[in-house]
């Protein structure tokens, strides 16, 4: 747990060599020492949104141009995408392998797999739905609009998966969600050549701290 914190708190400070240790430091204790199934495929999914973050760009650990440095730091997230959706499957971790499914499918359409990307999030929807989780719901339908606009044939198909995530991050009344989905619905609705809608949304909205 020590580990686990140490590395959430580096990760929030932007220190992404010291979080990535800390996290890989947890997770080799973890295992080790025959951890809850859960909280490892947790730091598993950690390390794999971690691993993006550091080295494509965002984290400044690697040159964003250098596509050798991302695609290694994609397949190592996949990897412990792969490993986390294992456990989780085998100790019928529902709540976590839905969280698994739609936050694996961003880095498997980063890595060209759009169609794979698509049945996971969409897998994820779905069961969502079944449970009424609106927030988890919002990021769900969120990752699904960013996988869309990456895909040629489903780019027009972006717009709704926003607006839908919009509400559901509205219904839930959270901010952190919000905020994620307006920083991708707006630049994409002003691509679309709606910009009179997303001054409306962004009004609408305009009480969100530091929106």
């Amino acid at each position: 747990m020590l580990s686990d914190n140490l590395g959430i708190a580096c990760y929030e400070l932007g220190q992404y060599p010291k979080a990535l240790a800390a996290y890989r430091e947890a997770l080799y204790y973890q295992t080790e020492a025959g951890g809850d199934p859960e909280n490892v495929a947790t730091t598993l999914m950690n390390l794999a949104v971690l691993e993006t973050d550091a080295y494509t760009g965002r984290g400044k650990l690697g040159n964003p141009e250098l596509d050798t440095i991302r695609k290694a730091a994609l397949l190592r997230a996949q990897d412990y995408n792969e490993q986390a959706m294992r456990i989780a499957k085998a100790a019928k971790i529902k709540h976590k392998l839905i969280s698994i499914y739609y936050q694996y499918a961003l880095t498997l359409s980063e890595l060209g797999d759009g169609d794979r990307a698509l049945s996971l999030v969409e897998k994820a929807i779905r069961m969502l739905r079944l449970r009424g989780d609106a927030g988890r719901l919002a990021a769900a339908c969120n990752n699904r609009g960013v996988i869309q606009q990456g895909l040629v044939a489903n780019s027009g198909r972006a717009l709704a998966s926003y607006e839908t995530a919009l509400a559901y991050a509205a219904e839930a009344n959270e901010h952190g969600i919000l905020k994620t989905v307006l920083s991708n619905y707006m630049p994409a609705l002003e691509q679309a050549g709606d910009g009179t809608k997303a001054e409306a949304i962004r009004r609408r909205f305009s009480n969100l701290s530091g929106g």
